[in-house]
C-alpha cells in the first residue's frame, strides 16, 4: 500500500516540478504594473495571499456535536435501527513556520483529533454493531508539510504532503492506519482582490488510492464580504462588520476511512467509511490580538456510511455493514491564535 502512495506522490512531485519550470519563464522587474496593483512585491515575486482577510489560524482547538441522529443499519439481510444520542470531535491543530522567504514559504502542521459514537444505552446494550461502535474511540495523528513557492510575475504553486495514522490504533502495526496524500494547486492572482488556481489532490487511504481535481477560487467582494472556496471540498461566504468580528457561512464535504481491529463484526481489519455534507453558521471573535474564540451551529446530512473488509483485492466488494444516518443538528465551540498584528504589519 505504501509503495503505491509512493509512487503516486512521485508522479504529482514530477508535474510539480514541470509547472515550475514553466514558470519560471516569466520575469517581471520592480516597476512592473503588477507590483502598484498590489500583485507581488517590490522583488516582482507573487503574493498569494489578499489583504483584509483574517490572519491565519497558528494553533486551535475544537470540539464539534452531532446531535440525536436516528441509525438505519442493513447486516447479514436483516435490518434494525437505534439513535445515536452524539457524536463528539475533538480536534487540536498546530503550524509552525519553518522558513517564510518573499521567493519561498515553507509551514510544519501537526493535527491529532478523536471520534466518538454515544448511542443510547438500550442500543448500546441490545445490538452487538452498536455496542462495538460505542465502545470505540478512533483518533488520528497527522503530520502536513506546507510549501507555497510564488513565481516572479502573478503566479504562485501551493502543495501539501500530509502523513497520518487513524482509526482505533488497537494495533501494534502501522500499516492497518496508514494514510498519505498529497495535493498541488497552481494558481494566479487575478488582481489584489480575487485569485483562483487548479490543481489535484491524491490520497492513499487504508488500501484505497483515489485522485481527483481541485479548484480554488478567493475573492474580496466588498469590503466586508468575501468568498473563498476550495471545490469540491469546501465553499465559505464571510461577512466582516470589523475586523474583530467575523460571520460565516460555512458548508463542507467531509470523507473519513477509519480502521477498526478486531472490527465490528466477527471480520478482523473492518473499515468504517463514511461521507458527510456540513453546512452552519459560525461567529469568531477577537478577546485579544492574537487570541479568537468561535462559535459555530448547523446541520449534518450523511451520504454514506458503511464498514467493509479492508483488504485491496476486496475493495469493490459488498460491504458488511450498511448505514443510513438521518440529518442532525452539528454545534461547535472553538479558541484559536492567530499571528500579532504588530508581526505582519
Amino acid at each position: 500500500m505504501r509503495k503505491r502512495g509512493v509512487h503516486g506522490i512521485l508522479a504529482l512531485t514530477m508535474l510539480s516540478q514541470s509547472l515550475i519550470s514553466i514558470s519560471q519563464t516569466d520575469t517581471l522587474n520592480r516597476t512592473s504594473p503588477l507590483h502598484h496593483a498590489g500583485i507581488c512585491d517590490e522583488e516582482g515575486y507573487c503574493i498569494p495571499s489578499l489583504q483584509g482577510l483574517p490572519r491565519s489560524k497558528g494553533i486551535s482547538l475544537n470540539y464539534t456535536t452531532v446531535r440525536n441522529q436516528n441509525i438505519f443499519t442493513e447486516y447479514n439481510n436483516e435490518t434494525f435501527s437505534g439513535l445515536i444520542e452524539g457524536t463528539s470531535m475533538l480536534e487540536v491543530k498546530a503550524k509552525v513556520p519553518l522558513l517564510l522567504r518573499n521567493d519561498l514559504k515553507i509551514i510544519l502542521g501537526a493535527d491529532y483529533s478523536t471520534y466518538d459514537f454515544e448511542f443510547a444505552e438500550h442500543d448500546a446494550d441490545q445490538n452487538r454493531i452498536y455496542g462495538s461502535l460505542n465502545n470505540i474511540t478512533y483518533r488520528t495523528f497527522e503530520t502536513k508539510l506546507y510549501v507555497l513557492k510564488p513565481f516572479l510575475g502573478n503566479k504562485y504553486l501551493f502543495s501539501r504532503i500530509g502523513v497520518e495514522l487513524t482509526g482505533d490504533l488497537s494495533s501494534k502495526g502501522i500499516d492497518d492506519y496508514f494514510r498519505s496524500t498529497f495535493s498541488i494547486l497552481y494558481g494566479i492572482k487575478s488582481s489584489s482582490r480575487m485569485t483562483w488556481g487548479v490543481g489535484l489532490n491524491y490520497r492513499s487511504s487504508l488500501g484505497r488510492h483515489i485522485v481527483f481535481p481541485t479548484f480554488a477560487y478567493s475573492q474580496i467582494l466588498s469590503n466586508r464580504w468575501s468568498l473563498e472556496a476550495y471545490l469540491p471540498m469546501r465553499l465559505n461566504l464571510r461577512f466582516m462588520p470589523n475586523s474583530k468580528n467575523i460571520f460565516e457561512f460555512r458548508n463542507q464535504l467531509s470523507r473519513q476511512h477509519l480502521n477498526t481491529h478486531p472490527g465490528i463484526t466477527n471480520e478482523n481489519n473492518i473499515v468504517l467509511a463514511r461521507t458527510d455534507y456540513y453546512s452552519s453558521i459560525a461567529y469568531e471573535r477577537e478577546v485579544y490580538d492574537f487570541l479568537w474564540i468561535s462559535v459555530a451551529a448547523g446541520y449534518q446530512v450523511n451520504f454514506d456510511f458503511a464498514s467493509s473488509i479492508k483488504r485491496n483485492e476486496q475493495v469493490n466488494s459488498s460491504s458488511l455493514v450498511r448505514n443510513d444516518l438521518t440529518t442532525a443538528l452539528v454545534f461547535e465551540i472553538g479558541i484559536f491564535i492567530v499571528p500579532p498584528k504588530k508581526w505582519i504589519d
